[in-house]
């Protein structure tokens, strides 16, 4: 007995001494920590600026997620690159993405800029905020070139800063711009100000990869366009319906019913940010172990449970406890959400869950299950274009999508080739 108690305790400490597990901690602890800020910086503008101008900062926050979408994409085909390769290779690839990246950046930067006033009029916000849009994204493509490197390189404590002291200066320079007079507009200089910020501590984190005087040169080749294919379409078409509804909302709706489906979405989204380590860390522990042949279902069945497990505890307090999740965050302001959290809530957990499936089918290769993501973007837009009576209206439309689009994954998981033959693989072992 007193063996098998040794030896337990001697697989458990190897377990945790291995690198996979010690550096998915540091993520899983960064990641939830610059969550916890950000829903802080939400809940102190929900309360400072009123549901009316905490709206405009919200739809603006979201019109820059969705543009940072367009390459976010890259962050996994980059890991892959920069871990798989040498010091002077390393360097050889992160001077090709820097030249090209900077340039097509600066252009987009610019042609955003440019139709501030078409987007000012669309959510019909003051042109001299949304401008401040396209110097953002320039910096914050930037900054996620430097932070994603970084990863790939393994250095998940410097991660982690970075990551965390772009929450902390977004809350503590935007609340100081808004204690200056300057609301909403103080709120988006602070975010501004702080990606510049990190775009320099990111880089002098890489200084060793960036003043290495003697590379190779990066040449592209058809397999990083074949990888990055699933990736672009996947990416693009989850952000766009996790952010879509804010914007049509902020379209349809007035400013104050806005503001208060945007602290309804902040509650929601716990949910999501709340169990988003998981995939992250079962993306590449899936990826790796298909790749040597090895078996991988009992760390996907474990995620599942996981997410589920968090999503569900969660919806009990918002099932339970409406009032008191509102109150507690936003205060008695927005009282009147209560009685929509649970359901946006169910919404958003199965959102999560569906898109964990996307992520182990990614992770595995199959790429083509992305299409079902982006028909139920697209469906998104048709849904809530064709009803939106009311806030009831579009939590409908977004929680039959979601439910259909994790039914269709789960069908899709259940008859795959790829769960036959881990059934398979299971079945040898405990033979």
């Amino acid at each position: 007995m007193k063996k098998k108690i040794s030896n337990f305790k001697f697989l458990i400490s190897n377990y945790i001494r291995h690198p996979l597990f010690s550096g998915s901690a540091i993520m899983i602890f960064g990641t939830n920590l610059a969550n916890f800020i950000a829903y802080i910086y939400h809940l102190a503008f929900g309360r400072i600026l009123g549901p009316n101008e905490y709206g405009e900062l919200a739809t603006i926050i979201t019109l820059i997620g969705l543009l940072t979408s367009f390459y976010s994409f890259t962050s996994m085909v980059i890991i892959k690159v920069v871990s798989a390769s040498e010091d002077k290779e390393v360097t050889g690839f992160f001077r090709f993405l820097n030249k090209y990246l900077s340039k097509i950046g600066l252009i987009v930067a610019v042609i955003i800029f440019l139709a501030s006033p078409l987007i000012a009029s669309f959510i019909h916000i003051d042109l001299i905020k949304v401008s401040l849009i396209g110097p953002i994204f320039y910096f914050m493509l930037l900054g996620f070139v430097y932070k994603t490197f970084l990863q790939g390189l393994l250095r998940f404590t410097k991660i982690v800063i970075v990551t965390n002291l772009e929450m902390i200066g977004r809350l503590v320079l935007g609340l100081l711009f808004a204690y200056l007079g300057l609301s909403v507009f103080g709120g988006v200089s602070g975010i501004l100000v702080t990606v510049i910020l990190i775009f320099f501590l990111a880089r002098y984190y890489l200084k060793d990869i960036t003043s290495r005087l003697t590379f190779s040169q990066y040449k592209p080749g058809k397999e990083l366009f074949k990888l990055s294919a699933p990736l672009v379409i996947s990416s693009i078409a989850m952000n766009f319906f996790f952010s879509n509804d804010l914007v049509l909302v902020k379209h349809y709706f007035t400013t104050s019913e806005a503001g208060f489906y945007a602290a309804m979405a902040t509650l929601g989204k716990i949910i999501f940010y709340g169990t988003g380590p998981v995939g992250a860390v079962m993306f590449p522990m899936i990826s790796k172990r298909h790749s040597k042949s090895q078996g991988y279902r009992k760390i996907f069945l474990l995620s599942l449970f996981l997410t589920i497990a968090i999503a569900s505890f969660v919806l009990l307090i918002y099932y339970f406890f409406p009032e008191m999740a509102v109150k507690l965050l936003y205060g008695v302001k927005y009282l009147y959400v209560s009685q929509y959290i649970f359901t946006f809530g169910l919404y958003m957990a199965t959102f999560t869950t569906a898109t964990l499936f996307l992520s182990y089918f990614l992770s595995i290769g199959k790429g083509k299950v992305a299409y079902a993501m982006v028909a139920a973007s697209v469906l998104q837009v048709i849904g809530i274009i064709r009803f939106h009576e009311n806030i009831t209206s579009v939590i409908k439309v977004l929680l039959v999508l979601s439910l259909s689009l994790l039914l269709f994954l789960i069908i899709y998981y259940i008859y795959s080739k790829e769960f036959r033959k881990e059934k398979s693989y299971s079945s040898k072992r405990s033979t």
